[in-house]
């Protein structure tokens, strides 16, 4: 990590992040529902030949409720989880881990009979990675429901 610190503290440095959330659910009645799903983030950062890259992948599960007629609901998800990492010199390939997430939502047009139905929302997602440390990951996020 200390290549990476190395990296954010440089003046010209490049990045790009990226991220992909997929998720499913399954209907045990109009306000609780089963949630599956899968989640990408790519972290590309390089300067001047040096790179410190990180993909993150994860698998949650878990359930989302809908508290009233509106499409406002909320989720908890078990999360297991694997991030690897790709520097300079070497490959560092982290332990798979498991943890959390947690998320609000608001699914617009949720009580209408449309094929595609957008929403908005946001998450939390925590997952020990043994040895004392933890990804964290905040995601704001829009989407479509087929």
């Amino acid at each position: 990590d200390e290549l990476r610190k190395e990296l954010l503290t440089g003046k010209n440095y490049k990045r790009i992040v990226a991220g992909l959330s997929l998720d499913t659910n399954l209907n045990l009645s109009d306000a609780l529902k089963i949630l599956l799903g899968a989640d990408l983030f790519t972290d590309f950062l390089w300067d001047q030949g040096k790179y410190y890259n990180s993909i993150d992948y994860s698998f949650f599960t878990g359930i989302k409720f809908f508290p009233g007629k509106s499409g406002l609901n909320f989720s908890i998800s078990y999360v297991l989880g694997n991030r690897s990492d790709f520097y300079s010199d070497k490959k560092k390939k982290k332990a798979w881990g498991n943890g959390f997430r947690i998320g609000i939502q608001y699914d617009f047009m949720q009580d209408k009979k449309y094929r595609i139905k957008p929403s908005a929302g946001a998450y939390y997602r925590c997952v020990p990675r043994g040895n004392y440390s933890k990804d964290h990951i905040r995601c704001l996020y829009g989407g479509i429901r087929f």
